[in-house]
């Protein structure tokens, strides 16, 4: 007897049509949540997940219809979220799809994850079009990977698919802000017709570099090619006129925008109150500011927020103050971060109790200070010295009375105030209490006491702290290393400064020309020049070049041993290599000839540095008098000094000292009394009276010793 063989388990037709049934169900649900106008994308990509485990999944033309409303919204990260996600369950993605994934990779700055989709693209057997090739461009523009992205621009010039005026202009607008304007010009020539879009993005480059003339040109051609500007082309022109200090060409330029029938925005707007906020023309800002309302376009925060930002970095922070003034009486709403901004700028300008006033103000206008508030005041106190103040604040902060808790910020900011104003104590109970807290100390607030330590000649509080540090896991940087070699240098412990050294190298870091400069000039004060020489020959041989500052301070302690010569040397090397001799170096020279009498040496210095067109101060006249004084040549001396009264040289004690020795020491001085220039009250700090006043006093008071005498 045959047996029948098994029926296999194949699924039934009801069953299908319930499969069917709840996947139409899926579809739609999902569909409803992504219809505008309040799409719920968040709310169906929980659906999707939901229905995952129970077998069920939307079909491929919903899972599309998905990524293809999720670029519309621009939820770049929801499509590659979305994406993942359905790959899990085979679906297969329309071009649509794709083109949204590559959108979401540029967006998100990964634009070697777009050129890989770009491959399932043609894996797909979908063509890569123009629309493409315009977003990778796009995208690689604004990952600032312009090199590769024109790269791209000129394959598509020698392929099949050629650039378009889409092309053009991504790749314009890119190279100027890239700040290769030159290239961005010469594309445009390329171009066979460019459009508003394209010259737009010309003249906001050019202008962002200075050239408004060159960006005005521009204008003119596009009205001879007949392509009509719009507000955008005009706004740039204006912003660029005003940030050179033509506010009245943009106050023109806006009119005639405004008699072609172009409607200016707030952008348009903002420039040109901006300039005349700066000018301090506030009837003028009040009439714009006006007019933007007349034509219901409102000044926000942000605009305010800006200008007074402006003001306070043109270093007008009275002037923003007048600005905030102006804001509450028309009845503007501010924010804290204006009030910050405006903080910011007078706490800069030491205007202190100006923002502490203005944060009364604040408070009666409901608008609560932050911990960026505070975290400024701090500063601003700790700038003045008033660090007892600067405490307080923390105290009142750590108590609640502010209702703003401090953070690790707050801390350092005073921790440094205290280190500069030499309160080292302090700054380390500072330190303790914020350990205490459970604040992050982090490597900032160590290489601020370090340094604190070793200013104040404790090395081994500073070896103390080095090793906390290191207990912590926190690594040593660059400026950790500078602060122990520079103060150990200073200290001359020069074992210690070794140790450092070996320190760096193990870790792979490297000296700096300052860390260089620092042991250089500690060898030389140490009477080591020869080490300080080797130093200086080492800077070369590490990759850097040394600079004026190495130069000098090698000088110095060659002229200080006695080695005129070497140190001349010195001078025609930097000449050799370029480099330009400063005041420093030639008061340097000077002082020291002046010293070991070589005056013709001194003088032809002296001619040399003023050749150069370095002006003397005090320090070198008061080197020149001095040398020629104790030569004897009052002749010279009287010269120098009427030279120094035609340069209006201003005078303290030491130079004073020295012309009155100059001229006190014997009979001959009253010769001189009728040829001496006089240095009025006005152009002399520290004296209550004229040069030429003391010296007629002295010269009376020497006669009448002498008179006494005989």
């Amino acid at each position: 007897m045959l047996r029948s063989k098994p029926t296999p388990n194949l699924p039934s037709r009801r069953s299908i049509s319930t499969v069917a049934s709840a996947q139409s169900l899926l579809d739609t649900r999902i569909r409803r949540l992504c219809e505008p106008p309040n799409p719920q994308f968040a709310e169906a990509l929980s659906h999707f997940d939901r229905t995952l485990s129970s077998g069920t999944r939307p079909s491929d033309s919903t899972c599309n219809f998905l990524l293809r409303n999720l670029s519309k919204a621009k939820h770049y990260q929801l499509i590659y979220l979305a994406y993942n996600r359905m790959t899990h369950v085979d679906f297969h993605p329309n071009f649509l799809s794709l083109s949204a994934l590559i959108e979401s990779f540029l967006h998100a700055h990964k634009p070697e994850f777009a050129f890989g989709a770009i491959s399932l693209v043609k894996k797909r057997g979908f063509t890569v079009n123009l629309y493409l090739l315009n977003l990778i461009l796009k995208g690689l523009c604004q990952c600032c990977q312009i090199d590769r992205a024109v790269e791209l621009f000129r394959q598509m010039g020698r392929s099949e698919i050629s650039p378009d005026i889409v092309s053009y202009n991504t790749m314009i607008n890119g190279l100027c802000k890239a700040k290769r304007v030159e290239e961005a010009m010469s594309l445009r020539n390329c171009c066979r017709c460019p459009n508003v879009v394209t010259y737009t993005a010309l003249i906001d480059g050019l202008c962002k570099e200075g050239r408004v003339d060159d960006a005005m040109s521009l204008l003119d051609e596009m009205h001879e090619k007949g392509v009509e500007a719009d507000v955008v082309a005009y706004t740039a022109l204006i912003s660029g006129l005003c940030s050179s200090g033509d506010v009245c060409k943009g106050e023109e330029l806006f009119h005639k925008m405004l008699d072609g029938g172009i409607s200016p925005n707030v952008i348009t707007y903002t420039c040109l109150v901006h300039a005349f906020c700066k000018t301090g023309n506030w009837k003028k800002a009040n009439e714009l500011l006006n007019a933007m309302k007349e034509r219901a376009i409102q000044p926000d925060v942000v605009t305010y927020t800006g200008l007074i930002g402006g003001l306070c970095k043109d270093g007008k922070p009275k002037e923003a103050v007048d600005l905030l003034t102006f804001m509450i009486e028309k009845g503007e709403e501010l924010s804290t971060i204006t009030f910050n901004v405006l903080f910011d700028g007078l706490c800069k300008d030491g205007l202190v109790s100006e923002a502490v006033g203005l944060l009364g103000k604040m408070k009666e206008m409901g608008k609560e200070p932050d911990l960026l508030t505070y975290n400024t005041l701090m500063s601003g106190i700790c700038g003045l010295g008033k660090y007892g103040e600067a405490v307080e604040l923390l105290n009142k902060m750590l108590k609640g009375g502010v209702h703003v808790e401090p953070d690790s910020k707050t801390f350092n900011i005073l921790i440094h105030g205290l280190c500069k104003g030499r309160r080292l104590d302090e700054a380390i109970c500072i330190f303790r209490k914020m350990a205490e807290r459970g604040d992050l100390c982090n490597l900032f607030t160590y290489n601020m006491l370090i340094e604190g330590y070793l200013k104040s000649n404790d090395a081994s509080g500073a070896m103390s702290l080095w090793q906390e540090l290191l207990d912590l896991g926190l690594k040593p940087n660059e400026f950790t290393y500078s602060i122990m070699v520079n103060g150990f240098c200073k200290l001359k412990m020069f074992d210690a400064v070794k140790d450092v050294l070996n320190e760096m190298k193990a870790h792979g870091h490297s000296l700096t020309l300052f860390d260089y400069n620092s042991m250089i000039e500690s060898y030389c004060k140490d009477r080591n020049i020869e080490q300080a020489r080797r130093l200086f020959l080492e800077i070369r041989d590490v990759g850097y070049e040394p600079d004026v500052v190495s130069y000098n301070i090698l000088i110095n302690g060659m002229l200080k041993e006695g080695n005129l010569g070497n140190a001349k040397d010195l001078v025609e090397d930097m000449l050799h290599r370029g480099l330009t001799p400063d005041l420093i170096t030639f008061s340097t020279l000077i002082n020291r000839f002046s010293k070991v009498g070589q005056m013709d040496e001194a003088q032809n210095t002296f001619r040399a540095m003023v050749s150069r067109g370095i002006l003397p101060d005090a320090i070198v006249y008061d080197s020149l008098l001095k040398g020629f004084s104790a030569k004897g040549e009052k002749e010279e001396v009287l010269k120098l000094l009427h030279q120094m009264a035609a340069k209006g040289i201003v005078l303290d004690i030491e130079v004073t000292s020295t012309i009155l020795n100059c001229f006190c020491l014997d009979d001959s001085s009253h010769n001189f009394m009728d040829n001496l220039p006089d240095f009025s009250p006005k152009s002399s700090k520290e004296t209550s009276v004229s040069c030429h006043e003391l010296l007629r006093r002295l010269c009376e008071f020497h006669s009448e010793l002498q008179t006494n005498a005989a």
